[in-house]
Order: structure tokens, then C-alpha cells, then sequence
């Protein structure tokens, strides 16, 4: 039985592999690799010790140099491409030695070390123009505010998920004058559950209803198949006639609220609905083991969106000394501003987005307006996918019909479900860590 399970998780190592490699066939060099690493420090990290500790420590030194080099020349590819080329030749050995069953610890190692010569010979020229022989060296070009996020894709074939499951879904969404009426229409909150449960936790925003037993109702539609899911729901918030709630909604199975949840207001009082903070905890895990993080839910106004998304530098710096313990924190929501606009401000030292500025995330396909930000070099947690999910696609509806579920489409990114202790706060280079 034992020699079944572990041929069974060699099988699965060496798609996971499979999987790294097509990253750095397809994808953006620079975001390739730091997904490829992620995945590799997971297995590493396996009980099951798939990987001698020699890989190990090879893989975990080239991922937090390699971060380190991506923060400062972000957006730029150069020799990122040379070092990716040569990381895919190692994972198809290891991929070849995982489903054979042949892998030695001297052949783990070596691949790892060669990895490691090739990326420390082109390190110096990371980031370079490529200019040919004779012609005037262009321009080195100017570190880009950091982009994660992919194509596009519905949530249901958002692509490959690590094997062991060791993923959560975090999301956000805007459903337009949430409330009595919309769940009153059938077809409308079908969609709204199944859109939901396709996540293990959706920030909701524009939650109208005064009655506070539509979440009630919203919930019971959620567990009718033996889910768990609960729900934090924030104060009514506004200036005008018409009050907003900021809500989570959460797989209990998966997370728990660990603290109070709280309306952080920045001190000049700029945002009219100020965002809700909420930590919470992932619980499959031993104590202490589990990823913990904050969110910051957020919808700013459209004719003063600017003015808050500085605001919200005061907002998250006062997240933080509510909960100084707590170095992952997660603004997320409708800001009504792209993600260009977004990098126009500055909330985290080593900020990052999971939707990239060409993706459209309004209904329309219009409008760059809800995203997730944090800090790189903080929430390493993060995989390195994300995504629009675009129910009008899956449900097959008229721009009508999807209007009526909402004028936004929720946006999501994939997290660890492991608490990640490499990391550091302002003013300190974090890479990725052993859990």
C-alpha cells in the first residue's frame, strides 16, 4: 500500500513540474520563475521529502535572489529569459527522475548548482537593453510598478492548482445594489451563489439592503449542498441617502476571523465609505502553520477616486498598527481607478497588483477598476495567479442578462494556504521561505 501512495505522488510531483516548465515556455519570464519557485519550495517543503535538502536549499537561494532582482527591475526581461531557459532543462530532469523513480540526491544537486552558475554569470546584466554590435546602447528602461496578473481566464479552468490542494482562492467583487431585489430573482441569485462558491472568500462591495437578513438569506442559499460558509459584514457607510456595508463571505472550513473586524477611517476623513478590516486565518493547517492575512476592503467614489486611493496610504498605515503582529495586508475592491492609476501611489514598499492594467474587469469589458494589492516582498504567499472571472462567457448570457447580476465581474488571486515566514517588513529584502 505505502509503494502504491508513493508512486501515486511521484506521478503527481512530476506533473506539477510539467506544469512549472509550461509556465516558463509561456508566460512572462520574470513572473514564470517566481511561479516556478513557488511550486518548487512547496514540494521541497514536502513531508513526504521528495526533494534532498542540497535541491532545497540551491532552489530556495536563487528564488529569494531572484526576487530581489525582479523588485528592482521589474518589467524588464534581459537575462531573465537565459536563466529561465535553463531552470526548464533542470525541471524536465527532475520531472523525468520524479516519474522514473531513478532521482539521486547528486543528480538534484547538480541540476541545482548548474541553474544557480548560469543565473550568477548573467545576474550583473539583469535588466539591460540588448542593443547589436555597432548601434548606440539604448536606454536602460525604468523599473515598472510590478504586474502578476495573467490573461483572463474563468475561474473553473483558471489553470493548474498545486496538487496537494495547498492553494485558497481569495476574490473580490462588486455586486451592483446588492439586496432584496436582486436576490428575488431567481436566475440572478443562482448565478450570485454559484459565482461565490467557486472561491474560499469574496469581499463583497455595495451591499445596499437595510435589512440585514438578505446576508442571512444569501447564506442559506450558499449552505444548501452542506457548505459552510459565514459571513462579516461592516457598518453602513455613506455620505448620500443610499448606505453601503462592506461584507466577507468565507468558507468556515477553510478560514476563520481571528480579530474584531473594524472600519479604518483615515485621519482627514477623505473617504466617504472607509474600508473594513478583517484578519482572518487559514485553519486546515496545525496552529501556527496556517497562513495568516488582513484585508482591506475597499470602494471608493468615482468622482474622488484619486483623492482616496492617497487617502488609503494613512488607511493601511493605520491597518498596521492595529494589528502590528500582522505583515500580509491585502487592500482589495472596487477603486474605480486601473491599475496604472494605482501605481501612481504608494501604500506597500514593494507594491504589487494581481490584475494587470489590459485586463478589463467591469461587465462592459471596459473598465481596469477592481484589483488586489499588497506587498511583494511581504505576501510571498502569493502564487503568482489571478484573474477576471467572466460569468458572461460561462453562462453564456446577454450583456443584459449578465447586467443584472452586476456591472463587475469579480476579480481573484491565489494565495498559500501556508503561513510563509521569509518575509519582512519595510525596509528589508524577503524571498521565499521554508514553512
Amino acid at each position: 500500500m505505502a509503494k502504491r501512495k508513493k508512486s501515486k505522488t511521484r506521478k503527481q510531483l512530476a506533473m506539477g513540474l510539467q506544469t512549472a516548465n509550461s509556465l516558463l515556455k509561456n508566460r512572462t519570464p520574470i513572473v514564470a520563475i517566481m511561479s516556478m519557485f513557488s511550486l518548487l519550495v512547496q514540494l521541497g517543503c514536502d513531508p513526504l521529502g521528495l526533494f534532498p535538502p542540497g535541491a532545497q536549499q540551491a532552489i530556495q537561494q536563487v528564488g529569494n535572489e531572484l526576487q530581489q532582482l525582479n523588485q528592482q527591475h521589474a518589467g524588464t526581461q534581459g537575462a531573465g529569459a537565459v536563466v529561465a531557459g535553463n531552470w526548464g532543462q533542470a525541471i524536465e530532469q527532475w520531472s523525468q527522475a520524479a516519474q522514473s523513480g531513478n532521482g539521486s540526491t547528486a543528480t538534484w544537486q547538480q541540476t541545482a548548482a548548474q541553474a544557480y552558475q548560469t543565473y550568477q554569470q548573467v545576474q550583473g546584466s539583469w535588466g539591460q537593453p540588448q542593443t547589436a554590435p555597432g548601434t548606440a546602447p539604448a536606454q536602460a528602461q525604468p523599473p515598472q510598478f510590478q504586474q502578476a496578473g495573467f490573461a483572463s481566464q474563468p475561474v473553473a479552468q483558471f489553470g493548474a492548482v498545486p496538487f496537494d490542494n495547498r492553494a485558497l482562492l481569495i476574490a473580490s467583487f462588486n455586486i451592483q445594489v446588492f439586496g432584496t431585489s436582486k436576490l428575488g430573482k431567481p436566475e440572478v441569485a443562482r448565478m450570485l451563489v454559484d459565482i461565490v462558491r467557486r472561491f474560499d472568500l469574496v469581499a463583497i462591495q455595495e451591499l445596499r439592503a437595510s435589512d440585514q437578513s438578505v446576508l442571512d438569506q444569501f447564506l442559506q442559499m450558499l449552505n444548501q449542498n452542506g457548505a459552510t460558509y459565514r459571513y462579516v459584514v461592516g457598518e453602513r457607510l455613506g455620505t448620500s441617502t443610499s448606505k453601503e456595508q462592506y461584507t466577507y463571505i468565507y468558507d468556515a472550513a477553510k478560514l476563520r476571523v481571528t480579530h474584531q473586524p473594524t472600519t479604518v477611517r483615515d485621519p482627514q476623513g477623505v473617504m466617504p465609505r472607509p474600508p473594513l478590516a478583517t484578519r482572518f486565518q487559514c485553519i486546515e493547517l496545525p496552529e501556527g502553520q496556517g497562513f495568516t492575512f488582513t484585508l482591506l476592503n475597499v470602494h471608493t467614489a468615482p468622482d474622488q477616486a484619486l483623492q482616496e486611493l492617497r487617502a488609503l496610504e494613512s488607511v493601511v498605515a493605520a491597518t498596521r498598527q492595529l494589528l502590528p503582529m500582522e505583515d500580509d495586508i491585502i487592500v482589495l475592491g472596487d477603486f474605480n481607478a486601473s491599475t496604472s492609476q494605482i501605481a501612481g501611489v504608494r501604500w506597500f514598499p514593494a507594491q504589487a497588483a494581481a490584475i494587470s492594467n489590459e485586463l478589463m474587469t467591469n461587465t462592459r469589458q471596459s473598465k481596469n477598476y477592481d484589483n488586489l494589492v499588497f506587498d511583494s516582498r511581504a505576501t510571498v504567499e502569493y502564487t503568482a495567479r489571478s484573474g477576471v472571472f467572466v460569468y458572461q462567457q460561462l453562462y453564456q448570457l446577454s450583456q443584459e442578462q449578465a447586467l443584472e447580476v452586476s456591472d463587475h465581474c469579480p476579480v481573484w488571486g491565489e494565495f498559500s494556504i501556508f503561513e510563509n515566514r521569509g518575509a519582512t517588513l519595510a525596509g528589508g529584502a524577503a524571498g521565499i521561505g521554508s514553512r
